[in-house]
């Protein structure tokens, strides 16, 4: 396992290692000890995106290697995107514009993503810049499926999962 690359909410953190000889990302999650509900919702969800990561099978969704959970630490294992995050590409562009052609190119990697989510009767429900992760073709793969729920009826579904400041942002624009 090598160098923590980003932290998340639970606290994950991320991990670039090395699985059968390719680059992948390693998710830990740390089961608090003296918290019983927190951590019986960090095994409700880290249940949810394994069972949710082996289903899924696309070229625009994170591949899925495997995971362990062990006592005290569980990990979901996961291919390794060298471009990082969508949001971490445009602030390195520093306001520069991306070329047409290139946003074109990885707005149809989200959408034929999330179409394929969705004819699974699936909803990813934290769909953001963060989750969108860039590999080495430069097209968009979408990770973190820790709050994807299976839609049965959306009036049993808790509205509102994603993040605050997203929402808040979309609502402006």
């Amino acid at each position: 396992m090598g160098s923590t690359f980003a932290q998340g909410a639970f606290g994950k953190l991320y991990k670039l290692g090395t699985y059968n000889g390719e680059d992948v990302a390693i998710k830990l999650l740390e089961k608090p000890k003296n918290d019983l509900e927190r951590a019986h919702l960090m095994e409700q969800a880290f249940q949810q995106e394994v069972m949710m990561l082996a289903r899924l099978k696309h070229l625009n969704i994170v591949c899925f290697n495997g995971a362990s959970r062990k006592p005290m630490v569980w990990c979901i294992v996961t291919e390794y995107a060298k471009g990082g995050s969508m949001r971490q590409f445009l602030a390195r562009r520093q306001n520069r514009s991306v070329p047409l052609k290139l946003v074109v190119k990885q707005a149809l990697d989200v959408a034929r993503g999330i179409e394929y989510v969705h004819d699974l009767n699936l909803i990813h429900r934290d769909l953001k810049s963060d989750n969108l992760l860039i590999v080495a073709d430069k097209s968009i793969k979408i990770a973190d499926f820790g709050v994807a729920r299976i839609e049965v009826q959306t009036e049993g579904m808790t509205p509102v999962e994603h993040t605050a400041g997203w929402l808040r942002k979309c609502l402006v624009l």
